[in-house]
């Protein structure tokens, strides 16, 4: 799965461009979005300076996101961090 992030090169130009480091590891992320008009995810670039467990991770969040929105998004994020923190079965 880590070489699918080939699958998302970089976009130039995007619509948003966020990064995001590890300070545990230094592990780098950078995703670039191209938006519809209605805010949904038409295309999505990843920069990823990450072990291939990192790489992976990027790869398997882009192809999620794809057609999403950002309330899809968010719900996602929540539902990641409410299962991680043993809040949620699901």
């Amino acid at each position: 799965m880590a070489a699918r992030v080939a699958d998302f090169p970089p976009l130039d130009p995007a619509d948003v461009r966020e990064e995001r480091r590890s300070p545990t590891c230094g592990s780098r992320v950078t995703v670039t979005l191209a938006l519809e008009a209605d805010g949904t995810i038409r295309a999505i670039g990843l920069d990823a300076k990450a072990c291939a467990l990192g790489q992976a991770a990027a790869a398997i969040m882009a192809q999620g996101a794809l057609g999403r929105d950002a309330a899809q998004i968010a719900a996602a994020s929540e539902a990641w961090r409410a299962y991680l923190a043993g809040e949620s079965e699901t």
